[in-house]
């Protein structure tokens, strides 16, 4: 027995090719945002260094400490001082008055001089020891910089340093900072800087932990006695770096600044990294 049904099927909306679209979808109407609760709350932060931070900006200061330390060991020469913020004015080197200080700003270097961040205008080979605290944190690994502070450096000359050392508690720190808008800071493993040095010739001589374990700790300038895991929970890493050669001066000797040259005795070239 046939089917009365007709020949014709009714027409099924789900079955169309060509389907109207919802009215609700292209009729104006308020527009809500939608909140992202991992979004920085603001924009303007979040290009902010996180080195201007108090806690910071203490550290970097307290690590100073450490240099003076460190300096009173070397040759006498000129020294050239990289920190990542514009810091207290006052930083002096008693062994070294032949200072040079630059802060980073704006992808730029800052103070004594300014200059591209790897193009220092500065002769090769001339100076005795160069201080970097935490630059790297604020810069990528793939920056040139590393073999511009190679260059620059007196065979026998000495390079310090510093990076916020990624097992602190301090990078927890760090990222409740980052959620309120800040920057964060890359912490580059010791380790890994170590490579990097080795690959332009660069000798380590000393890899040590020091600083506080959490922002509100006292800054301790060398190791506690406990070594092993123990002092890897410090805030920042520093390492020691020689370049291969003999240091051509004594300590307490006074040295001969540079004819031409700038604060700091160093000498400014005014071509692209040239060379002496």
């Amino acid at each position: 027995m046939q089917s009365s049904m007709p020949t014709t099927a009714a027409h099924n909306p789900l079955n169309s090719r060509t389907r109207e679209p919802h009215p609700g979808l292209n009729s104006p109407g308020p527009v809500f945002p939608v909140r992202n609760r991992f979004a920085p709350r603001s924009v303007k932060a979040q290009n902010e260094n996180p080195f201007e931070l108090a806690a910071l900006r203490r550290l970097v200061a307290e690590e100073w400490r450490t240099v003076r330390r460190k300096a009173q060991r070397l040759a006498s020469g000129s020294v050239l001082s990289l920190r990542p913020s514009p810091g207290e004015d006052g930083e002096t080197l008693p062994s070294h008055p032949e200072l040079a200080s630059l802060s980073l700003a704006r992808e730029r270097w800052t103070g004594t001089f300014a200059c591209d961040l790897d193009n220092l205008p500065v002769r090769s080979e001339s100076v005795r020891m160069v201080v970097v605290r935490h630059v790297f944190d604020l810069l990528p690994t793939e920056s040139q910089l590393i073999e511009e502070l190679a260059r620059l450096l007196v065979p026998g000359g000495t390079l310090l340093l510093f990076g916020l050392n990624p097992l602190s508690p301090w990078r927890l720190w760090s990222l409740g900072q980052a959620r309120n808008g800040m920057r964060m800071p890359r912490h580059h493993r010791a380790s890994q800087m170590g490579r990097l040095l080795k690959g332009v010739n660069l000798e380590i001589a000393e890899h040590r932990y020091l600083g506080g374990r959490w922002p509100a700790s006292p800054y301790r300038l060398e190791p506690e006695v406990e070594e092993g895991l123990a002092t890897q929970w410090d805030a920042a890493w520093m390492l020691l770096a020689h370049k291969p050669g003999v240091a051509t001066r004594l300590v307490g000797l006074p040295s001969r600044k540079a004819e031409g040259g700038f604060a700091g005795g160093l000498v400014q070239l005014p071509t692209r990294r040239a060379r002496a």
